[in-house]
């Protein structure tokens, strides 16, 4: 039974499936925080001074300087939301995941079965639209935009609230976390093509956060013959989209996810050949790329460009140009400053200091910034918040190795 509590916690808080018009997240987070109640009232210490010094109070803090920005500049009290959903649901939800999973070696074990179970739903909703139209049902019924209902042609493929841009990116972090463990090499390495499939049908981004890996992975793992297969597998898959024309226009008439990829992956290709096509064109764009003005640059304006509509001009998705309309440069360095302490200190908590792992995450991070504000409540920053916390939650170097049994 607490396996498979601790199975809906996890899947539940990375992904946030919406069921019948209700985000599941936030019952996970009801039960989270009535969790740790009990347990504090019955004498037991549920957050260090790891968890507390490192996430707790750094992002109480920004939380504090966004609403001074936000009250100064006369903006909705709701671009906090993200925040206040990372202190009030994420981080209860990822110390209870952390006390039920009792090691950290339990908590990658069920991080790492949330990303096959995601996979497979991604997967079988490709195969059988009945399934793809329930979860975008789901959506719907959630308040979520008609627009989903457009972009169901091509892509939306799995169960989760977010399957154009986090969700994608978090299923390639979740195989190469399993890449990473002695224990999980052999089935990461034999279920790749699920978990990989999983994220480019819905986001073309999952394709550039794939081969930033594949890099980090080889050269730090240089001797290790996983490294040259998947080189020479993407060598392979590179050489049919780019030269092999006729096979590839015989699946566009296909299937529209198969030419949508393909399109994208032309994209990648004449960008390095300095053509800023697409989606390189847009974020290029002086339209997309407006910054505050005066010292709004600085302190930023307490809102974002986003789905914004009350500043009378373009929006964008980029992130960094969103963050700092948020809350100016400020902002921007202090999240990363964040996210590079916590990722050192993440390193040097792990028992196999696993740097192939950390450069991966921190290349990620910068790159998936710019498709959209990575940094908020959302499927990645989830998932390493809850594999963060179980590191500090527990002491790597001397717990036991012991997986909950059922």
């Amino acid at each position: 039974m607490k396996r498979l509590i601790l199975l809906i916690l996890t899947f539940s808080i990375i992904y946030n499936p919406p069921l019948f018009g209700i985000y599941l997240a936030d019952f996970c987070a009801i039960f989270s925080l009535v969790f740790l109640f009990l347990k504090t009232v019955t004498g037991n210490k549920v957050i260090n001074k790891k968890i507390f010094f490192n996430l707790i109070l750094p992002i109480f803090l920004i939380l504090l300087y966004l609403l001074i920005v936000i009250t100064f500049n006369y903006q909705s009290i709701t671009n906090l939301g993200t925040h206040l959903n990372i202190l009030f649901k994420l981080i209860p939800t990822a110390i209870v995941i952390s006390i039920l999973a009792k090691t950290s070696d339990g908590v990658v074990e069920i991080l790492f079965i949330s990303g096959i179970i995601q996979s497979f739903l991604a997967g079988f909703s490709y195969f059988f639209p009945q399934l793809q139209q329930f979860f975008i049902s789901q959506l719907l019924l959630a308040g979520q935009s008609q627009i989903v209902s457009a972009l169901s042609g091509h892509r939306m493929y799995g169960w989760a609230g977010n399957l154009t841009y986090s969700t994608p990116i978090v299923q390639i972090m979740i195989l190469f976390l399993g890449l990473s463990s002695n224990k999980y090499k052999k089935l990461s390495l034999f279920l790749s093509p699920i978990f990989v499939f999983s994220s480019i049908i819905n986001a073309r981004t999952g394709i550039v956060v794939l081969l930033i890996g594949i890099l980090c992975y080889s050269l730090i793992n240089y001797k290790k013959i996983i490294g040259i297969l998947f080189i020479n597998l993407s060598i392979l898959s590179m050489y049919f989209v780019l030269y092999q024309p006729s096979f590839i226009l015989s699946l566009h008439s296909i299937n529209p996810t198969i030419n949508w990829i393909y399109a994208g992956m032309k994209e990648i290709v004449l960008f390095f050949y300095g053509q800023e096509v697409g989606y390189f064109g847009y974020v290029t764009s002086a339209q997309r790329t407006v910054l505050p003005d005066g010292i709004s640059q600085i302190f930023g304006q307490g809102t974002r460009l986003m789905g914004n509509t009350t500043l009378n001009m373009a929006g964008t998705d980029i992130g960094y140009i969103n963050d700092i309309w948020l809350g100016g440069y400020i902002y921007l360095i202090c999240i990363f400053i964040i996210v590079i302490l916590n990722l050192v200190r993440g390193y040097l908590l792990s028992e196999n200091r696993n740097l192939m792992y950390t450069l991966f995450v921190f290349f990620t991070l910068i790159f998936v910034n710019v498709k959209g504000y990575i940094f908020s409540y959302n499927a990645v920053m989830n998932f390493l918040v809850i594999l963060l916390i179980s590191l500090y939650y527990f002491n790597p170097i001397t717990q036991s190795k012991k997986i909950l049994n059922d």
